[in-house]
């Protein structure tokens, strides 16, 4: 997407993107499902239709416009893991990336682990849920990720908008314990499910964006290709955490024991199905007084007849059990000789199943904020600017993802800190001056911005004492590789300026303008352009020059870069 669209339009295109892949993706899922109910015993027509599918993806292919190949010159490396530890090694190194590898993962796991609970669920309903019933509840989730990307994309304005994450996260959260708390009430359960599905998109579409932005040029790929690799992981985790919860919810008594009663021994002379299931049987055996007897079973709504393995044929010699739950009497069929297995009542565990993903939900959260510290205060700042302005970043590939770097602007107001902060997707330690306008800033804002800042002044002077505390925290910051902004405006800037030429640490100026928006009255488009890093000695007049540069290829309009 990248190569393909411009930077302030690449959120709405990854929503777009991400909308329609996600509602491929789980519409094969559901489609999967009705196909083989009313397939059943005649799969090859679902076959038939996969290579129909296959053929039509392959010839839309062929029109997916050709690139160069970003490093020609790579060569085959001699073990296939080498790659991916060196891509483990370039995204966990990038914060941004981390973020985004982490993020997706953790999105993975969820919904693997949902799915997994909701197919236990229908199959602890009385009556089972079909196949086909089973696949289109989990097909509710693909409606609300269809509605929610792209509104996503809208939202996002024209930069990556990494605080609505923390929206997506608290509407998963909500979803997955509605689900829980109204699992028996099935237009509520599709009502939830359809929310949880509709944040998704606010949770992950920012993450797949982040990542293809952030990805190195030469190696995307690869770094596409490995987080889809730990996707593949976080699946297979959470698969495996399910197998370990309802193990455990077994053993432990959560789930109790389900205790069969053997009715009679006979053979079994028919058996009808409906779709692959049995609804009723007729069993032979001969009685006490040595004649034959015939007895039969049908499903009903107070009878049910379990799925049998594939030893159990007509003709052969079959146990007959029963066991009543909630009401209703099941019967179940062995083969003579086959090895019952203990049977469990799952029924309420769904529910705990539910509360587990919400509770995983929020961990994710958790990582995230403490990867990106100032994530709440984005989230506040896409409120307090939405219907102010239009924010569009651009050149933002010219600043690293990792390392320290010193962003700085001419801005004279609080605001324009905040917009670059909210452009950006590190966390920058930023200088505020709160003299220039902290009357124009909700007050709230402000105090949230301190916690995360480098330095808080409330005059456009400091003290020799104030300005080696800011003199050392920036040491201190730029030791642990983070990103320094602040306003070429005050008179601490010089003293700033000799410890950066002195660590030679690299600048990248920024410049800010304003411009009507065409489509609307009620904001203006705001544009924040980051220039080229300067890796030589800086002064405050060339850095001043360096951001006023940025302003030409602007002139009010949409910029080149």
């Amino acid at each position: 997407m990248p190569e393909i669209l411009k930077s302030h339009m690449l959120s709405k295109g990854n929503g777009l993107l991400e909308s329609l892949s996600f509602l491929a993706v789980i519409m094969g899922t559901v489609f999967g499902g009705v196909l083989s109910y009313h397939f059943k015993g005649q799969e090859y027509w679902i076959g038939i239709l996969l290579c129909i599918l296959a053929m039509i993806g392959a010839i839309a292919s062929f029109w997916i416009e050709k690139i160069p190949a970003a490093n020609p010159s790579r060569k085959f490396p001699p073990y296939l893991y080498q790659p991916v530890y060196a891509n483990l090694k370039e995204m966990f190194r990038s914060r941004p990336l981390a973020i985004a590898v982490i993020g997706i993962a953790f999105f993975t796991f969820i919904v693997a682990f949902s799915r997994a609970t909701i197919y236990m669920h229908g199959e602890s309903q009385l009556p089972r849920w079909t196949e086909e019933e089973t696949s289109v509840i989990v097909g509710m989730v693909a409606l609300g990720i269809g509605f929610g990307s792209p509104l996503v994309g809208y939202l996002s304005g024209g930069k990556i908008e990494m605080g609505l994450i923390p929206i997506g996260i608290t509407g998963m959260i909500i979803g997955l314990i509605g689900e829980a708390l109204l699992l028996d009430h099935l237009n509520f359960l599709i009502a939830f499910i359809i929310t949880t599905g509709f944040f998704t998109g606010f949770y992950v579409v920012p993450l797949f964006t982040l990542l293809q932005d952030r990805a190195p040029k030469s190696s995307k790929g690869d770094v596409i290709a490995t987080s889809n690799l730990i996707n593949v992981t976080g699946a297979i985790l959470a698969s495996f955490l399910f197998f370990v919860i309802v193990k455990l919810a077994h053993l432990s008594g959560v789930c109790p024991e389900i205790h069969l009663t053997k009715i009679t021994e006979g053979k079994l002379e028919s058996i009808q199905l409906d779709h692959g299931r049995p609804v009723s049987y007729e069993l032979s055996f001969t009685n006490a007084d040595g004649n034959k007897t015939e007895t039969s079973f049908k499903t009903s709504p107070k009878t049910a007849i379990d799925n049998f393995s594939e030893d159990v044929v007509i003709g052969a010699v079959i146990v007959e059990k029963s066991y009543q739950l909630g009401g209703v009497e099941h019967r179940r069929l062995y083969e003579q000789n086959e090895s019952q297995t203990p049977m469990f009542d799952n029924h309420f565990l769904p529910r705990y199943l539910f509360l587990v993903a919400a509770f995983f939900t929020l961990a994710t959260l958790v990582i995230i904020r403490i990867r990106m510290p100032d994530l709440f205060l984005r989230t506040i700042l896409w409120g307090f600017f939405f219907s102010k302005y239009s924010l569009r970043a651009h050149g933002l590939h010219n600043l690293k993802s990792h390392g320290p770097v010193l962003i700085v602007h001419e801005g004279n107001s609080l605001e324009d800190t905040y917009l670059i902060l909210s452009a950006i997707d590190r966390t920058p330690r930023n200088l505020f001056n709160a003299k220039l306008d902290a009357e124009n800033i909700p007050s709230f804002i402000n105090r949230l911005a301190k916690k995360h800042s480098l330095a808080w002044l409330n005059s456009n002077e400091c003290t020799p004492e104030e300005l080696n505390l800011i003199i050392a925290r920036i040491r201190k910051n730029i030791g642990k590789q983070h990103a320094i902004s602040l306003s070429l405006n005050g008179p601490w800037i010089p003293s700033i300026l000799d410890l950066i030429n002195e660590l030679k640490i690299p600048v990248v100026p920024v410049f800010i303008s304003r411009a009507p928006n065409p489509t609307t009255k009620a904001s203006n488009i705001v544009y924040v352009n980051f220039g080229q890093e300067i890796n030589s000695t800086v002064d405050l007049e060339s850095l001043a020059i360096a951001c006023r540069e940025i302003k030409a290829p602007v002139n009010g309009e949409t910029p080149a870069v």
